[in-house]
């Protein structure tokens, strides 16, 4: 028998630790109420560590998942769109000498390389003016987007520039008033030659303290320090966390396997047939185990694939689970 993982932590904040506990948390709303919790442990006297100001345009899926608003983002965090890199004076040193790594993907890229084509005309242009118009869009100074484009959608693809140091308390803003991540590590720590205190304080995010501890130590037990104050917060944090008991789940490793052997044909573009059959034996496999436990109603409307979508609701309490017939997985 699994057990589901229902307390998680997290130690170390910035950017890193605030997106890891908000991918976490935004993705298990559902079972807040059943006792899931996600704790951040972090230190005010340890400054982040700067690690630029550019960022990968997925990370506009992962704010969207986040339920963040891009408009308080890009106020709050000093943001500004991103559209590619420029490479300047690059073979000859001139001023004209220069091409752009741009952020839309050629039209049919996964299907084509278009390099020998581009090179058979000649190469009188940049391979990014010859297979996308993002180049010419940052030359005359335009958005990737207009005034009227919903967030986090694009006419043409982009992610930020910000300010990173923004960015990090705008996420733990977001992630301790709308997704619940609620604990916070304060502290500080004095050195006297190779001694060590420590005092360090647990607090929820209205800064109501939950405990406090102070650690004489040397200071070559400064390893040893830090995995006793981590199980301290931990336990702590789980006992304010009342929890309830879930409905078990069994793995089924022969769908898994099937799932597995379609997603792979399927990422090869081989054997088309055989991925939806595998695919598809993996889907029956779940809905023949789930048949026991799980009330199946199938919806009117269907998928791509022609095959019913597909709602369980569970008849024992606390668990819902969605089946998709596109990858043949249960979720909860």
């Amino acid at each position: 028998m699994v057990s589901p993982v229902k307390k998680i932590v997290i130690v170390g904040g910035g950017t890193a630790g605030w997106l890891t506990a908000g991918i976490i948390a935004a993705k298990h709303q559902g079972r807040m109420p059943g006792g899931f919790s996600v704790t951040l442990v972090e230190s005010p006297t340890k400054p982040i560590i700067g690690v630029g100001e550019g960022t990968w345009p997925t990370l506009r899926t992962t704010l969207a998942k986040m339920g963040v608003s891009e408009t308080d983002f890009f106020r709050e965090c000093d943001a500004a769109f991103k559209q590619g890199a420029k490479f300047a004076r690059w073979k000859t040193g001139a001023e004209e000498d220069a091409y752009y790594h741009p952020l839309m993907l050629p039209q049919g890229f996964s299907r084509l390389n278009l390099v020998p084509h581009w090179l058979g005309n000649g190469a009188s242009e940049s391979f990014c003016d010859a297979v996308c118009p993002q180049g010419k869009i940052c030359d005359d100074g335009l958005a990737p987007k207009t005034i009227a484009t919903p967030e986090y959608e694009a006419l043409a693809n982009y992610s930020y520039h910000l300010d990173a140091g923004k960015f990090a308390p705008f996420l733990q803003r977001h992630c301790t008033t709308k997704l619940g991540v609620s604990h916070v590590l304060q502290g500080s720590v004095r050195k006297a030659g190779n001694r060590l205190r420590i005092s360090a304080q647990l607090l929820d995010h209205t800064g109501r303290q939950l405990w406090t501890e102070t650690f004489d130590r040397e200071l070559a037990d400064i390893f040893d320090i830090q995995e006793e104050i981590a199980r301290a917060v931990a336990t702590t944090a789980a006992s304010r966390v009342v929890s309830r008991p879930v409905a078990s789940y069994h793995p089924n490793i022969e769908a898994y396997e099937h799932y597995l052997a379609g997603r792979e044909r399927l990422h090869r573009r081989v054997e088309l047939e055989s991925a939806l059959e595998e695919l598809q034996r993996a889907y029956d496999d779940v809905v023949v185990q789930l048949r026991t436990a799980y009330t199946i109603t199938y919806a009117s409307n269907t998928s791509p694939s022609g095959n019913p979508r597909v709602r369980v609701r569970a008849n024992r309490e606390g668990a819902s689970v969605r089946l998709s017939p596109a990858v043949g997985i249960a979720t909860p």
